[in-house]
């Protein structure tokens, strides 16, 4: 209605309309090209580019400032700009950092032996979890201190007396906020006392002495009560046996034993224990089971120790007899103070039994290996 009461041709109006468009954006692609190059580009002393400078030189020039610190204020006013659209396309990419993922936790959790108790570390992976969203919080609220100082720093602001160092406080307190107060929790804060390095040392010692107890092949359990009755082991294994269950190493035995020797029960367990009861079980095997029945092979590769005892033959009556303390040298390693003997050619023409044999002593190096795994948490 105003273009027919003014009496304008209503067709000239849309080539009006799209060059009004075309002129904004010009406008718009150059004063975003002037933001980049005077704050990612020119140094402070070349940052001259735009309409943005020519507001600064105007006013600067109101305020009777040298001419050479719109230079400077444009530099500044830009990068503090550029600032913020590199921040808000980083926090976008960075969204998965937002919120605690509870599935690693789960995950973690769910990688680890089920004889470690979760109340020896969740707190410290609750924190971890939470820490990177807490990062990007203390980011967020030092961006809108930035907002601020950018808010400041605008031509129309930065030149008021009252407001010419309030901007560049701002800038101080964002990155003092942003840096040093995370660096400052990580000082005053000992993350490593939220872990119970006793209680983890104790769960991985249950964890080592149970699997390696209950692993395939070698009776472990019925090996260690023969040799402790035969006095093979010092004091310090007499608390591994349940009593009240058959003399065996149960759980609730294993984590007892493990609270009365939380810093040395690596070099009990494994170098005396374990090394003290392969080598006697293969001495065994090599020397009572090649003249066992064919019948009692199986038992006696088994439960060799068990079988020496009870059979009643002169070979396990001999190995009994001729077994001594287990000791450990000075490097570590085991000695067991009797010789070691090998099959003779003619105990090696058994057949069948000497096949069998032979599969339970590749079976038994593959056990010790399992074994020494367990040992190496």
């Amino acid at each position: 209605r105003a273009l027919r009461r003014n009496s304008v041709n209503p067709s000239s109006v849309w080539p009006l309309a799209m060059g009004c468009v075309c002129r904004c954006l010009r406008s718009s692609c150059h004063g975003f090209y002037a933001l980049l190059r005077n704050g990612l580009w020119d140094d402070p002393a070349e940052a001259v580019t735009g309409a943005v400078y020519d507001d600064f030189v105007k006013a600067v020039g109101s305020h009777d400032l040298p001419p050479a610190t719109a230079i400077y204020l444009t530099w500044r006013y830009c990068y503090l700009k550029c600032f913020v659209l590199i921040g808000i396309v980083w926090a976008t990419a960075s969204f998965d950092s937002w919120v605690p993922d509870r599935a690693a936790l789960d995950s973690f959790a769910a990688s680890l032996p089920q004889e470690i108790q979760p109340n020896r570390y969740e707190t410290f992976v609750v924190i971890m979890l939470w820490w990177n969203p807490c990062l990007m919080y203390i980011w967020s609220s030092s961006f809108l201190i930035v907002l601020a100082a950018i808010f400041f720093a605008a031509p129309s602001r930065v030149c008021k007396r009252s407001n010419r160092h309030v901007s560049r406080y701002l800038v101080w307190v964002a990155w003092l906020w942003n840096f040093f107060l995370p660096f400052a929790v990580l000082l005053a804060l000992t993350f490593r006392h939220t872990i119970d390095h006793r209680g983890l040392k104790e769960d991985l010692c249950v964890v080592a002495v149970s699997r390696s107890m209950s692993s395939p092949g070698l009776d472990l359990n019925s090996a260690v009560n023969k040799l402790e009755q035969q006095q093979l082991f010092s004091q310090r294994i007499s608390t591994l046996l349940d009593d009240q269950d058959q003399s065996k190493v149960t759980a609730s035995s294993a984590r007892l034993w493990c609270q009365q020797h939380p810093d040395d029960w690596q070099v009990i367990f494994c170098q005396e224990v374990v090394d003290c009861v392969l080598t006697v079980d293969q001495r065994c095997r090599q020397e009572v089971c090649p003249s066992a029945p064919t019948e009692e092979l199986q038992e006696c590769n088994q439960r060799c120790l068990e079988y020496a005892q009870q059979s009643g033959g002169s070979s396990g009556q001999q190995f009994m007899e001729s077994l001594s303390e287990c000791k450990t040298t000075g490097s570590g390693s085991l000695k067991l103070q009797a010789p070691v003997i090998s099959l003779s050619p003619e105990e090696a023409s058994c057949g069948d039994a000497t096949k069998q044999l032979e599969a339970m002593q590749r079976g038994f190096l593959q056990q010790q290996l399992d074994m020494k795994d367990q040992c190496t948490y």
